[in-house]
């Protein structure tokens, strides 16, 4: 748990820009020693390359990422069966991984099979579903399946606002893709007021100057840009552009 928690520690240094060279090296000589120094365990193998994998994600590096969370599928399948819920994690992570560079069918297929899983385990209404979801959303919108694509968004946002216990930074992150694809469909006045829930989720964030905010800045300029109103645009623009030098 402790390595797994320093390895997540990634993300956040490398989204505010920080040199992540010493970072690589450690996880490289950490997915070396995984297979060698934990034989036997193949949980906690199959847990940290899911780690491992994330964290590859996050510095960018696709192929070990890909290569990580395929391993991880491999083994948990081999110790679970076919319809655990850790098999739909790493379903989930690998699709993540293969929306982006880009094996878009495969992505889109692995996807619904996590969904199918986290539904029948976890019902309709809980984070995997909401993540599931969006996964889906994504594998879909970058296969132009447009309709589809906004359908499944709509659903997780729907999961996402609902949960009592929701993060604030994981909506406003789901706010901005879902913002992008709008847009992308010109659907401008629903970008724009989603954009100002995803701006009002972002101030209340730990420093109010975060990625995720300049991001939901940058979407809602976008959006007011595109209905012909620059003037209203151009200080959330300057704001986004502000901060993001900053950090």
């Amino acid at each position: 748990q402790f390595l797994g928690d320093m390895l997540q520690s990634v993300g956040p240094s490398v989204a505010l820009g920080r040199d992540a060279t010493m970072l690589r090296e450690i996880l490289d000589k950490t997915a070396e020693r995984v297979s060698n120094d934990l034989k036997g365990q193949p949980e906690v193998q199959a847990e940290l390359l899911s780690t491992i994998g994330i964290t590859y994600l996050e510095l960018g590096d696709w192929p070990k990422a890909e290569a990580a969370h395929r391993e991880a599928l491999r083994r948990r399948k081999g110790l679970f069966g076919e319809t655990n819920e850790f098999v739909a994690s790493s379903l989930y992570n690998l699709g993540s991984v293969l929306s982006l560079k880009p094996d878009f069918a495969e992505a889109e297929s692995l996807q619904r099979t996590a969904l199918t899983i986290r539904q029948n385990l976890f019902g309709d209404n809980h984070p995997d579903v909401a993540d599931s979801f969006a996964g889906l959303a994504h594998a879909l919108n970058d296969r132009g399946k447009m309709a589809e694509a906004e359908a499944a968004y709509r659903e997780a946002l729907r999961i996402k606002r609902a949960l009592p216990d929701r993060r604030d930074q994981d909506l406003a992150d789901l706010l901005n893709e879902f913002v992008t694809h709008l847009v992308t469909k010109r659907n401008f006045a629903e970008a724009e007021s989603l954009s100002r829930e995803a701006v009002a989720l972002g101030r209340k964030l730990p420093g109010n100057g975060n990625p995720t905010l300049a991001t939901s800045l940058l979407r809602l300029a976008w959006a007011l840009e595109d209905q012909g109103r620059p003037a209203e645009a151009e200080p959330f623009c300057r704001e986004a552009v502000a901060m993001r030098r900053k950090l």
